[in-house]
């Protein structure tokens, strides 16, 4: 009789077992564990963060780019009512919709197969420079194997000076009676 809401969780504090990470940059350019961040205001949780840039010049200057990673598997409970892929995520890039510049998005992998996007940084009136809870309904896929995968594509090398992309504490969630 008992429900426990977090089915999984990563909070980027210590290093990423298990995720597969391709920069176009290299491996210190891009997606990254980045254990001691410059920290916004208001940052949600410490040491740990998901970076996408490089932590030595603070920024993702380093022409036009682009990365993907991906989290490791987990079965989704079969029985959930609803569930949905939570996390706290800081930008400083480029503004603007999906398709403009510096754009992010995150896909579920199902069993596998890449499906449509169910979050990008025009979803829910975004806001660069600030902390935001990113928020998307995976429950379509309950019962199924996922893996989260986020893209960010600078697709120029004009504006990239500001700190780049963060993301804390990303869980899958279900909702409990």
């Amino acid at each position: 009789g008992c429900c426990i809401p977090t089915v999984w969780k990563e909070t980027f504090d210590g290093p990423l077992t298990g995720w597969t990470i391709s920069n176009s940059a290299g491996a210190t350019k891009g997606w990254q564990q980045w254990g001691t961040p410059k920290t916004p205001p208001g940052a949600k949780s410490v040491p740990g963060v998901l970076y996408y840039g490089d932590p030595a010049l603070q920024n993702f200057n380093f022409g036009a780019n682009n990365g993907t990673i991906k989290s490791p598997k987990t079965t989704l409970p079969a029985a959930a009512t609803k569930l949905t892929v939570k996390a706290w995520l800081y930008m400083d890039t480029e503004g603007g919709g999906a398709g403009s510049y510096d754009d992010l998005y995150l896909y579920p992998v199902v069993d596998g197969v890449q499906m449509t996007a169910v979050w990008n940084k025009s979803t829910a009136g975004f806001t660069t420079g600030q902390w935001i809870a990113l928020s998307a309904d995976v429950t379509v896929y309950k019962g199924k194997t996922l893996e989260l995968l986020f893209n960010f594509n600078t697709k120029d090398s004009i504006g990239n000076g500001g700190l780049g992309v963060l993301i804390d504490d990303l869980t899958v969630e279900r909702s409990c009676p």
